[in-house]
């Protein structure tokens, strides 16, 4: 800027009014998006100020290193308040990608696996557990995950590429299993972990292919002693044989959701991939996984169960504990007195083939829904590659609305509407309204078994959507 006289005059920051200079951060704050904003926050109190916020909210911790262990050193004081989220990365043990992808885990390498993760729990717990905060609405999500190195150099990423020759060998059970690798447990049973009250969402999602056992969740579910909400996604096992543990890890994880007196929400999305070939998520039932599943739902407010039950086998269940007239009253244990969000998932193709498995689902749910006197949604809703339904019961504004989504032309028999008609009364005076929709085949050309996911209404609580 030159005044008049020609003398250069530089406009000062804090001659800016207050308008301008946050619309000056709030442009180098996009234009850096993606970008470390550290320096930026030396510029001055201000900035630091308005850019702390951004660089603490999200801290990714890498192990092996020394990223947990200056934790407490670079996170102190007020900058504890500004963090909303903590991910752990564990990197277990590299292997040969190239001449042994096909070749399994080893005792040793599954030992090493165990102890380097269980190290890493240990610390990152020993460090939170002095963190403290006393508003009873905050709290850190904690997101963990582990993956090897040499994963990403695996063939079965590079799959189309590779020669007739390697085919074989890339596509063998044994290359796949070596890739979603054994389920991480605990190094001894001895593990003991402190408390960490700072964790109220703990979450294991699915962009890395390790899960974790029944022993290290038992460990580490209990010590964070102010949990409210499990978000969990494992992957399902190449072969039934293997799924054994995995079922046995979920059942774990539901029972101590039922027992854990602070646990609002539970949310499970088995995961498949193209290690299974299966795109219609058609899966074995296992009995006791589906009994502790109904039974930890009784005590929660929000629960999301995504291809590991079936959903006509959660109500089939659920009915064994109703009296012997599913519309009549029934005592506190065979109620839900205060879900209030439900998610389910169910097989495709037995609703196309018959008319009456889809009916006696709507029907199901309906009674169970007549024993759960909060609920403001539940959906219902089976995947598949270019078809998919969704069944929608929503109490909007106290009006009650059942919407049901298909890649083909269906109708709700007048059994089923009036049994819904039944639970809507439960809740409101507004009359329940019903809305059939043919999905239009736009929505269903993609090979995803997702592509009526954008449909759901709860689609933010049923999986950890990137």
């Amino acid at each position: 800027m030159h005044s008049p006289d020609g003398i250069n005059n530089h406009l000062r920051w804090a001659d800016l009014p207050a308008e301008i200079r946050l619309m000056i951060l709030e442009q180098v704050e996009v234009r850096n998006k993606g970008h470390d904003l550290s320096d930026w926050a030396r510029v001055s109190r201000e900035w630091q100020a308005f850019f702390e916020p951004q660089i603490f909210q999200h801290l990714k911790l890498q192990y092996p290193g020394s990223d947990i262990e200056n934790l407490s050193l670079f996170v102190h004081g007020y900058r504890r308040g500004l963090i909303k989220r903590i991910s752990l990365h564990v990197r277990t043990e590299e292997y040969d990608n190239k001449d042994k992808f096909d070749e399994l885990e080893t005792q040793d390498t599954i030992n090493a696996n165990n102890k380097l993760f269980s190290r890493a729990i240990k610390t990152l717990f020993a460090s939170l557990s002095t963190w403290c905060n006393e508003s009873p609405n905050s709290g850190i999500e904690l997101r963990l995950s582990a993956s090897s190195p040499s994963d990403s150099g695996h063939p079965w990423k590079y799959r189309a590429e590779t020669s007739q020759h390697d085919r074989s060998r890339v596509h063998s059970l044994n290359s796949k299993r070596r890739l979603l690798g054994n389920l991480l447990g605990i190094s001894s049973g001895a593990l003991k972990l402190a408390r960490v009250p700072i964790i109220r969402r703990f979450s294991v999602n699915q962009h890395c292919y390790r899960s974790l056992s029944r022993a290290l969740l038992a460990k580490i579910l209990p010590s964070l002693c102010r949990l409210k909400t499990i978000s969990y996604e494992p992957w399902h096992a190449i072969t039934r044989n293997e799924q054994f543990p995995r079922d046995e890890a979920m059942i774990t994880l539901l029972d101590l959701a039922g027992e854990l007196v602070t646990i609002r929400s539970v949310h499970i999305w088995e995961a498949q991939s193209p290690l299974n070939g299966n795109k219609r998520f058609i899966r074995f039932c296992n009995d006791r996984l589906v009994s502790s599943s109904v039974n930890a739902s009784y005590r929660l407010r929000c629960f999301t169960l995504c291809h590991a039950v079936d959903a006509r086998n959660f109500f089939r269940c659920a009915l064994r504990d109703a009296p012997d007239n599913p519309l009549g009253p029934s005592d506190g244990s065979r109620t839900w007195p205060g879900l209030r969000y439900l998610a389910l998932t169910t097989n495709v193709g037995d609703l196309i083939s018959s008319q009456s498995s889809l009916e006696q689902l709507i029907l199901q749910a309906s009674w169970a829904a007549l024993r759960m006197p909060l609920l403001r949604m539940m959906e219902i809703w089976a995947p598949g590659a270019g078809e998919g339904f969704v069944f929608r019961y929503h109490l909007w504004k106290e009006s009650p609305l059942v919407t049901l989504i298909a890649t083909w032309q269906l109708e709700v028999s007048k059994k089923a509407l009036e049994s819904w008609k039944k639970v809507a009364a439960g809740s409101t005076e507004h009359e329940l309204i019903c809305n059939v929709k043919l999905a239009r085949s736009g929505t269903t050309t993609s090979d995803s078994p997702y592509a009526l996911c954008n449909r759901l209404g709860l689609s933010p609580q049923l999986r950890e959507w990137k």
